[in-house]
């Protein structure tokens, strides 16, 4: 006897489905029509032949039981397999878990198994090289994107399979260059999307179809996702992990991996397929490098994706555990995530924190705090830049805060961050901006730059609270509302002056 075969075709990285099918039967796979809406067979082109049906066996959720789903992924080097995360991540959920007692079972031949083919039907299933199990993500041949997060809702959605024999296909070629938006946007470019989902209302009876290619155009592309489908042409149920297909001038890449449709949705929407390229040169390059032929000499490079940590690197080698993101602290390159490095603040030179690359024509590549600013504005690419802090770091000299916790010196004086400073030298503090070297309230013995108001030794205006409580009149209630509109203009006033 078989068991259920696996599905999955597809390129890079387009995905959508994973469902649950509780009726499934060899006799259901690739006997129903095609069902991606608006899709067509994908057969005839040598790209599609590396499309992958992949099946998991996967707890549920908050049970000891099993569930069947269904997901899409394309080869790209001769062993490796590129899927969505969220494909395999209860099964390495449950495989790490120390609680459960069946933690071998989640990623073996009968949970876990790749196919190739128009219809899977009766063709070969290739297993999970159960012996690899480099680097701190990598569980038993399946790699999870080293920032996707359990429950992050969607982001670095990508894994990568590897099998434990080469299929014999020819891997699907990865775009590895910066995608350019505008162009892509404004010729309205069909995204070819391949795999073996099925347009079904309910996610839940979801099964494989035969490959099936559906054409949608990209209307968006945004820092780390292309947006493409609607009503009329889109992927569905089991699509997930589908890879997304652009033409380079007769050069057939895979430019996107699919997103996923909800068990219970209709496959009518737009649906976000995460960026390969965003994803290549520290993620999907390195990965595949480990696997060609080893480097020899001077080649070699202790920073590259190959199962040992090196901390001395340009940015955060792959191989160590996590480091420190866009923002955080740091105190060398090699601290530093997502491809950044260890810079200086502008405004402190003692704080130095993680700046991490970034595209100007888009904001959301940053956090909330920082900003893109262009590393060349006057070169090729101007769109180039990093994230960094404008003006006044957090935790620095003048920074909002509200307890000593937030600021690097340990004291919070009305409610901004205050250094210490030697009351000899008459430029310690920021004058202009309404700061004094003043005995700390908190510490009389220690010297801060300080706003020259009573504080009460606590970051606030100096009200007590029974003075607050038991005053007769307005008075005080006026001297302290009023020293709250002073700090709001001498921080209005500091960050326009530090702009």
């Amino acid at each position: 006897m078989r068991r259920t075969p696996l599905t999955a075709a597809l390129m890079f990285l387009a995905l959508v489905g994973c469902q649950y099918d509780s009726d499934f039967s060899e006799e259901d796979l690739g006997s129903v029509e095609l069902a991606s809406i608006g899709g067509s067979s994908a057969n005839g082109e040598a790209h599609y032949d590396a499309v992958a049906a992949i099946t998991i066996s996967r707890p549920k959720r908050n049970s000891m039981s099993r569930e069947d789903v269904r997901c899409t992924g394309v080869l790209v080097e001769e062993r490796t397999v590129l899927t969505s995360a969220s494909c395999l991540s209860r099964n390495v959920e449950a495989e790490i878990d120390p609680q459960r007692p069946d933690t071998e079972q989640y990623l073996d031949a009968a949970s876990v198994y790749v196919q190739f083919g128009s219809s899977v039907s009766g063709t070969m299933e290739y297993a999970l090289d159960s012996t690899f199990d480099q680097g701190p993500n990598t569980h038993k041949g399946v790699t999870l994107h080293r920032y996707y997060e359990f429950d992050g809702g969607g982001l670095n959605d990508i894994a990568l399979l590897r099998l434990a024999e080469s299929p014999g296909i020819t891997p699907a070629t990865v775009h590895k260059e910066d995608l350019d938006k505008a162009t892509l946007e404004s010729m309205s470019t069909p995204l070819e999307l391949v795999g073996y989902g099925k347009d079904d209302d309910n996610g839940d009876t979801a099964v494989f179809t035969v490959r099936t290619v559906v054409a949608p155009v990209i209307t968006k592309v945004n820092f780390s996702d292309i947006a493409a489908g609607d009503a009329l042409v889109n992927t569905c149920h089991a699509d997930r992990g589908g890879p997304g297909f652009l033409d380079f001038n007769g050069s057939v890449e895979v430019v996107s991996v699919t997103g996923s449709v909800n068990d219970n949705d209709q496959c009518d929407k737009i649906v976000n397929r995460q960026r390969v390229d965003r994803y290549a040169a520290q993620f999907l390059i390195p990965y595949i490098a480990r696997f060609e032929e080893p480097c020899m000499g001077a080649d070699c490079d202790d920073c590259d994706y190959d199962g040992f940590c090196e901390e001395a690197c340009p940015t955060r080698d792959f191989d160590c555990e996590l480091g420190a993101f866009a923002g955080d602290a740091c105190e060398s390159n090699g601290e530093c995530e997502q491809g950044g490095h260890c810079i200086e603040a502008t405004d402190d030179p003692t704080n130095t924190y993680c700046a991490i690359p970034c595209d100007t024509d888009d904001v959301s590549g940053c956090p909330a705090s920082m900003v893109c600013s262009p590393t060349d504005p006057d070169g090729d690419d101007p769109t180039t830049g990093e994230c960094i802090y404008d003006g006044i770091s957090p935790g620095s000299q003048g920074a909002g805060c509200t307890t000593p916790g937030d600021c690097r010196s340990g004291f919070c004086e009305s409610l901004f961050c205050a250094n210490p400073c030697d009351i000899a030298d008459a430029n310690a503090c920021d004058a202009a901006g309404g700061f004094l070297c003043l005995p700390a309230s908190t510490d009389g013995a220690v010297n801060v730059c300080r706003l020259d108001v009573d504080t009460n030794g606590g970051g606030f205006c100096g009200v007590s609270a029974a003075s607050w409580a038991g005053a007769s009149g307005s008075g005080t209630r006026t001297t302290f509302l009023s020293c709250l509109g002073l700090l709001f203009l001498v921080g209005l006033f500091r960050r326009r002056r530090q702009a």
